[in-house]
């Protein structure tokens, strides 16, 4: 038996508490349990950062639910009350440290649990945040110069079924600047084109995209960060 296996509480849930600790990448908090019949179940987390300590730590969770030795995977960014369900007849929680920026060696709580059911019916989905400038100051926001393009990845076998672009314009709201295309492996093979200043929050993608390509189409830079939607 795996040392994190957690067995069913009377309650009829599943729970488990780890720390983790800021910029250490070998570090995990994980947990899996059987369920005693497949069906819906959710899984939510907290975060329990330490006292003085303004900044959140950036947690990703995998999500693994699996039936009968098949598997699906889900990946999302994590703070405190962050919640996400799916079907299985058990699941595989396993949650790292991904902080990128603030100060390095802060120990802090993580608390997962997991209940039958669905997570209530809210607007935005639970999210995977986007690193589209590695190298940058701040890596999940990147600056497109006049008549430049960046182009972002659509992250495998992270469950990823919708995207939300932001963009901050130094010239007036001018709807046309920024456009953003969801494409596919091929070249030619674009499956939808829309403005993110018009349609805004997130955009279904669709199911054969790759990558989305943002474009700015103005004469002053932008500023875009990028948020996946995370089915479940």
């Amino acid at each position: 038996m795996r040392n994190d296996y957690v067995a069913r509480s009377e309650s009829g849930g599943w729970s488990k508490s780890g720390d983790l600790q800021t910029f250490d990448k070998l570090g995990e908090a994980s947990m899996q349990c059987n369920f005693p019949i497949a069906g819906y179940y959710t899984v939510q987390f907290g975060i329990s950062p330490p006292d003085g300590i303004i900044t959140n730590p950036d947690v990703t969770a995998d999500v693994t639910w699996s039936v009968e030795g098949n598997y699906v995977r889900r990946r999302l960014s994590v703070g405190n009350g962050v919640s996400i369900s799916g079907t299985g007849q058990a699941v595989s929680v396993k949650a790292r440290d991904t902080t990128l920026l603030g100060p390095s060696g802060i120990k802090y709580g993580i608390f997962i649990l997991v209940s039958p059911g669905t997570r209530p019916s809210r607007m935005n989905p639970p999210f995977l945040r986007a690193i589209v400038n590695p190298a940058g100051p701040v890596p999940y926001l990147v600056t497109i110069p006049a008549a430049g393009t960046v182009t972002v990845p659509i992250p495998n076998e992270a469950g990823a079924s919708s995207v939300n672009v932001e963009v901050n314009t130094s010239a007036p709201f001018d709807p046309t600047q920024a456009t953003v295309v969801q494409k596919g492996a091929g070249i030619f093979l674009v499956y939808k084109a829309y403005m993110p200043l018009v349609e805004t929050g997130f955009v279904p993608l669709f199911p054969s995209a790759t990558q989305i390509e943002i474009i700015n189409n103005g004469a002053t830079p932008i500023e875009v960060c990028v948020m996946f939607g995370i089915d479940g």
